[in-house]
């Protein structure tokens, strides 16, 4: 599975990067959002749901793998995580240890059903993550503020050509 990309970040590192005057953006549709420096309603509740995905997500891609090799696989995506899906290393790390504890409790019998049911799995893996997607970008929509070029905000601070809202997807190469 290719690794999940996401615009996202959290409602401290927002409020740190407004309170030096750079704002993060997230396009939606083509329309640039700035976020709320702070939590949004549902933020939380949406993040826990992304944060089970994502241990659902992991325990499908290393449970059909030879014991050996799981825990190499674990590590790539504990960097992906980091690295392409922006999770801050302790959220990587739970989703990581909660993968660990699930293959733990999964007996052998039932790793080989989930290799057999693999094509079922993963539309139910790229549905629910499609959910959630929708679920961050309506968030983003409803309590961001939308942004034209024509109100494009200046940091005080900063030349004539620099923005201070940071589009945290070019930011980051997503």
């Amino acid at each position: 599975m290719e690794p999940v990309c996401l615009q996202y970040a959290p409602a401290t590192t927002r409020s740190l990067m407004a309170r030096v005057g750079a704002y993060v953006t997230v396009e939606v549709d083509g329309e640039q959002y700035r976020l709320s420096p702070h939590e949004m309603p549902g933020e939380i509740e949406w993040r826990i749901d992304f944060i089970r995905w994502l241990i659902s997500r992991a325990l499908h891609q290393v449970s059909a793998l030879p014991r050996t090799q799981r825990m190499k696989a674990l590590i790539k995506i504990e960097d992906e995580l980091i690295h392409r899906t922006n999770l801050h290393p302790i959220e990587a790390r739970a989703v990581i240890g909660g993968t660990l504890w699930a293959l733990q409790d999964l007996p052998e019998d039932e790793m080989w059903a989930l290799e057999r049911a693999k094509p079922l799995f993963e539309a139910r893996v790229r549905s629910e993550g499609e959910a959630l997607m929708s679920r961050y970008l309506a968030l983003v929509q409803h309590y961001g503020r939308r942004k034209g070029p024509e109100s494009l905000e200046r940091n005080p601070d900063a030349g004539p050509a620099e923005p201070s809202d940071w589009n945290w997807s070019v930011f980051l190469d997503w």
